[in-house]
């Protein structure tokens, strides 16, 4: 920000850049049973319905790896279950996981029995239970319900749990639960899920199937993959404000009060990296002289991520102070804090002068080290002394010294905050 030393109704100017870089290869591994109702409620809306929804759980199938080490099955739903596609892995059984997955034609007699075939589901999961990375769920059951009536009667053993014992087990033995309910269905299982994977579509035949599965695939397949990013600001109320139209490239996407500024970027998953700059000014109020404060509320501005599965990141960014004087008091006001800069300014410079190139090299030249400016004495009637040898301790009268002391503070300009989200970090 500049400048740090400002009367008081004058603005002040802030920038802050910042990139991010989530390219990831591939996708998670994961073991995803599909436990799909498949009757004769699915053929409503001329076959509408089938369709839309075949091709999203297709959709999301294609988008799991099966060189991974993922393994894929599924379980149809009527009155009773079928396994139809065993959970394991590998090209070919994948091949035949999608294969079936086309053959869903609400062929199942009768109505639905969600209880005894989330049990299978369970078992199937539990039973090839496997040690797997950090991050990487145990196993994901993907539920379907179309809507149709509950079974009453079921022959045994098929009658051996209710939805909800069956939905609290699943949930307790650490499964990921997804459910998708359909429009008729009216949301009536909505809890048996994992908290963050209830997913209700609004369209008779299942329009919007294709969009709620792609959020699943991003949620489960992605990891923490980034939608959106965003740099926040919270200015002190009590003595600064946001000058409208001073954004570059545009004004905050939000403004509240005038003081709390946020600027949100996309995160594409065609162009996963990208740099953003914004600058824009801050107006300091009348009657705010006489303060030194950091502009921004502490702990001061951020960053946010927002990823698919609908965690989030915070980066804290610097937050730097300023100095406010009222008319006519600059010294008596920011004195001693435009002296404490101009300390650290001379310490640096200090420090940066003692790193001279080594004089004891026997190879040096003596001509071309007196015409070295960090070293040549003043023009002055007293003969110039001799240059040190390796055994003479340089004089101390030869020691340059800083001519001029500066009066102001010496900013190289407008603050520069980067920040670098590298693939590693997008588990």
């Amino acid at each position: 920000m500049s400048p740090r030393v400002v009367e008081e109704g004058q603005p002040i100017s802030v920038e802050v850049t910042y990139q991010y870089d989530c390219r990831e290869d591939g996708t998670r591994q994961v073991d995803l049973l599909y436990v799909v109702e498949n009757n004769g409620q699915l053929r409503a809306e001329s076959g509408k319905l089938r369709n839309n929804l075949v091709n999203a759980l297709q959709n999301l199938a294609l988008a799991v790896d099966y060189r991974n080490g993922s393994r894929f099955g599924m379980i149809w739903i009527g009155c009773n279950w079928q396994g139809i596609v065993p959970l394991n892995s590998g090209k070919d059984h994948y091949e035949g996981w999608l294969r079936q997955i086309s053959s869903i034609r609400g062929q199942m007699p009768g109505g639905v029995n969600f209880g005894s075939a989330m049990r299978a589901a369970s078992g199937d999961l539990n039973n090839l239970a496997k040690e797997k990375p950090e991050g990487i769920p145990p196993g994901v059951m993907l539920i379907i319900d179309a809507g149709s009536i509950e079974c009453v009667g079921v022959p045994a053993p098929q009658d051996d749990a209710s939805v909800g014992d069956a939905c609290n087990a699943a949930k307790s033995e650490k499964n990921i639960v997804i459910l998708v309910a359909l429009q008729a269905s009216q949301g009536r299982l909505n809890g048996c899920n994992s908290r963050g994977w209830y997913f209700r579509s609004s369209s008779e035949a299942g329009n919007d199937l294709p969009g709620l599965f792609t959020q699943i695939r991003d949620q489960l397949l992605e990891g923490k993959k980034p939608q959106t990013t965003a740099y926040n600001d919270y200015l002190q109320p009590a003595y600064f404000q946001y000058q409208d139209l001073s954004g570059i490239p545009r004004d905050p996407d939000t403004v509240v009060f005038g003081t709390d500024l946020a600027w949100e970027e996309n995160v594409s998953r065609s162009n996963p990296r990208a740099s953003f700059r914004y600058t824009y000014k801050v107006d300091t109020l009348q009657g705010s002289g006489g303060i030194i404060t950091p502009i921004t509320i502490d702990p001061g501005p951020d960053l946010q991520y927002y990823y698919a599965n609908g965690t989030s990141d915070q980066l804290l960014l610097e937050n730097e102070t300023v100095c406010i004087y009222r008319p006519g008091r600059r010294d008596q006001d920011c004195g001693a804090f435009e002296s404490g800069m101009t300390a650290t300014v001379v310490a640096g410079h200090q420090t940066a002068t003692a790193r001279a190139l080594p004089i004891d090299t026997p190879t040096t030249d003596p001509g071309s080290v007196t015409e070295t400016p960090t070293i040549e004495a003043p023009e002055t009637d007293t003969p110039t002394p001799d240059l040190p040898t390796e055994t003479d301790e340089p004089p101390a009268t030869d020691t340059p010294t800083p001519q001029d002391t500066p009066t102001t503070t010496v900013r190289p300009g407008l603050v520069f905050m980067p920040f670098a989200l590298a693939a590693h970090a997008m588990p």
